[in-house]
């Protein structure tokens, strides 16, 4: 009689903590023996059930609500738990891929915005050239790049502005339509991206040494489909979807300030 009436009161107070939301809580294994204390570890068993769902939800609410828009329910539950984990997960989702265009529209107008700033106003073709180069170089995570214009009297593409390029004896500093990567961009009027690059392309220099691009990325700079020049990057890492669409955005703003 005595333990039950123990009993009755333990779960009593697991009630009364589980109304005022206290769900750690817990009966007391080493006070009971034998079949009794069998019972206690299937509830206590029971009552953590119930409160890893419970925890797991509230730790990812508390993650979102703090700005870690990727955190996610991982743990598989039965029942209603399953349901309102997915109901959760699929509200972060929503909220983490808003948020990311909208830092990549905000990232799309800065990088324009202040590339317009940078080319604004009355300047010399090599001046201009360095200022489009040099920002799209920095901005976009590349390490080297190189701007051609078109010159119509000679039917080439000269190289005018350069970041961080190596000149070679080797290497050309005019191309016709079609030769080349980059009169072959000129020719089609279409970027051209190539990775993995071999080790024999071109380098980038810098005070500590030479190192080599992996990645380049070829855009014709065009003006009302009249060619302007063509801009060429090289970088280690591959270029990102997000850095190839300010490019091809950047490119008609550039095409406008070109004046040959």
């Amino acid at each position: 009689q005595a333990i039950l009436q123990k009993f009755t009161n333990d779960i009593q107070r697991i009630v009364d903590a589980s109304e005022l939301g206290e769900l750690s809580r817990r009966l007391p294994v080493d006070q009971y023996v034998g079949e009794w204390q069998t019972i206690i570890v299937g509830l206590n068993t029971i009552l953590d059930e119930a409160e890893g769902p419970i925890n797991a939800q509230a730790i990812t609410l508390q993650q979102l609500a703090g700005g870690d828009f990727s955190a996610r329910i991982t743990e598989s539950f039965k029942g209603e738990h399953n349901r309102v984990k997915d109901a959760i997960n699929n509200v972060a989702e929503i909220i983490d891929h808003s948020t990311r265009e909208i830092q990549r529209q905000n990232w799309l107008k800065t990088g324009l915005s202040e590339l317009s700033e940078r080319i604004r106003g009355d300047m010399s073709l090599p001046d201009l050239t360095y200022e489009v180069v040099s920002y799209l170089v920095n901005y976009v995570n590349a390490q080297i790049g190189a701007m051609y214009l078109w010159n119509e009297h000679e039917k080439k593409l000269v190289l005018t502005g350069s970041y961080a390029y190596e000149f070679r004896k080797n290497l050309s500093q005019q191309f016709a339509l079609g030769e080349s990567l980059v009169g072959q961009a000129a020719l089609e009027k279409r970027f051209i991206l190539l990775t993995n690059l071999p080790d024999d392309y071109v380098r980038i220099t810098s005070s500590i040494g030479q190192i080599l691009p992996r990645n380049v990325l070829v855009l014709p700079v065009l003006h009302k489909g009249i060619l302007k020049g063509v801009i060429e990057l090289g970088s280690l890492d591959e270029f990102s979807q997000q850095s190839l669409d300010l490019l091809n955005l950047a490119v008609e703003s550039i095409g406008m300030a070109i004046i040959v």
